[in-house]
């Protein structure tokens, strides 16, 4: 034989999908494992497209004489992007997957059991795929063990906050996240939201429906009520409120923290009678959208009763 295998094969390119080895390592394509059984080497893959031997010798001394070879990648691809940590856009997934990032989809070994595949993407353009554990995972590549938690689960997030606003939408749910860079990098165009929400606890996302949660994730039913009918507070305002300023308008709460936990920025008064919180605002600006707020009597009590100036007699 006076040509190399690699001649003889073609010269083919060393495919994008070979797995990391060490420094100084190389890559020699035999036609057939007959040809290289008996030698000293450290791995073999079989390209499933071409049926060429791909094996990696720990150096080039180490390789038949005369024979041609490709020097081996020896920095992980996640090292290579400066990945430390696994990213939060990642969606939840069972116990024991891994991640490993590749640079384009095309290195992604296809022979191998991947379980799902994530196409979302950072600045980086890096594809990020799931195997089924560490064991399935490419040899030598850095992986990182998949988030098994949902984002309410790890905020310790068990029921809807009373203070996120009514929503009279059927189908409409609400989403948390840690915060709102983490919900951007997972909004790539196909998360519908309807309005959004920056509370202490969470990030919340108003989605158009169950089927725009992004997968895995828990989904909390919107409160469908506004406070007046929940609290059964009547079609009108209580006579016995006091007055307000023109324009100034009352709402009502289940009581004054979840007033101040909604976000409003003031209240003229702030009045808790019989487990309802009555609180008087400026104007209808500053009320939550889909809540009934009741104009103020601008009159005091003489004044609406039109009762004369009260005799100096009286003690």
């Amino acid at each position: 034989r006076t040509k190399s295998w690699t001649d003889q094969l073609g010269h083919p390119p060393l495919p994008h999908t070979m797995p990391v080895a060490d420094p100084g390592s190389v890559w020699t394509a035999f036609p057939d494992a007959s040809n290289y059984l008996h030698l000293v080497f450290e791995d073999a893959v079989v390209d499933a497209h071409t049926g060429i031997h791909w094996v990696n010798f720990r150096s080039k001394d180490l390789i038949p004489s005369g024979e041609s070879f490709y020097k081996a990648r020896h920095q992980r691809w996640a090292d290579k992007a400066g990945y430390e940590s696994l990213p939060s856009f990642l969606p939840v997934r069972e116990e024991g997957n891994v991640w490993i990032p590749y640079p384009t989809e095309n290195e992604v070994p296809r022979d191998l059991e991947l379980v799902w595949a994530c196409s979302r993407r950072m600045d980086d353009g890096y594809f990020w795929a799931c195997f089924p554990s560490a064991q399935a995972a490419q040899k030598g590549e850095r992986f990182f063990p998949a988030r098994t938690k949902t984002y309410a689960q790890l905020l310790g997030i068990e029921t809807l906050p009373l203070a996120l606003p009514c929503v009279p939408m059927d189908e409409a749910v609400w989403a948390c996240y840690p915060d709102k860079q983490t919900f951007e990098s997972l909004a790539s165009g196909t998360f519908y939201s309807g309005f959004c929400r920056e509370r202490p606890e969470a990030y919340w996302v108003l989605h158009g429906g169950v089927q725009d949660i992004v997968e895995g994730e828990q989904y909390f039913e919107p409160r469908r009520q506004n406070f007046s009918d929940l609290l059964k507070s009547g079609d009108t305002l209580p006579t016995w409120l006091p007055s307000g300023p023109d324009g100034s308008r009352w709402g009502v709460y289940p009581d004054a923290d979840t007033f101040f936990s909604t976000g409003v920025p003031y209240a003229l008064k702030v009045i808790e009678y019989d487990d309802i919180c009555w609180i008087l605002h400026g104007s209808q600006d500053q009320v939550l959208p889909n809540e009934p707020y009741f104009k103020a009597r601008d009159l005091d009590i003489i004044q609406k009763l039109q009762l004369p100036e009260p005799p100096s007699s009286l003690p």
